[in-house]
């Protein structure tokens, strides 16, 4: 086994600048039970000059709670619609992912930690606000490739 990252550094004086390593017990995280019901819900909503915002809520069939979500910023080019940018609610995280021409990710950004579905809840007003208040640059690079 080698040295762990940072090691070297160490070991000549130097600052260890790389983020501390988080274990599940100090960053509680929260994801629905599997099982409880849920309602899905899809979305489609145009945005005027731009494009559309496309994809799905999952909501407690019980409370109506969203409790997952993913929700892609798209847009049209001859007739056939593209995802520039997505947030998504995987890896008990709210995150964003910037969108290559091949549908690649190319950034992704984390957004808000999920430590309860109230996280979740903001994490949508948050998400529907990055993808609409940043789409020209997610465009820009979806076209740039970077």
């Amino acid at each position: 086994m080698g040295k762990a990252k940072g090691t070297a550094r160490i070991a000549r004086g130097l600052t260890d600048m790389s983020p501390p390593v988080v274990t599940r017990q100090d960053d509680p995280r929260w994801s629905p039970d599997p099982e409880r019901p849920v309602d899905e819900y899809s979305i489609d909503f145009p945005i005027a000059g731009l494009g559309r915002l496309k994809g799905r809520q999952s909501l407690d069939a019980e409370t109506g709670r969203i409790v997952e979500f993913a929700l892609s910023a798209q847009i049209e080019r001859d007739g056939t619609w593209h995802s520039i940018a997505r947030i998504d609610t995987r890896h008990e995280e709210v995150h964003l992912h910037i969108l290559n021409r091949r549908g690649d990710t190319i950034v992704r950004r984390v957004i808000r930690i999920i430590r309860g579905p109230e996280d979740v809840d903001s994490g949508w007003d948050e998400s529907v606000t990055v993808l609409t208040d940043d789409w020209e640059e997610h465009e820009r690079r979806w076209t740039n490739g970077r």
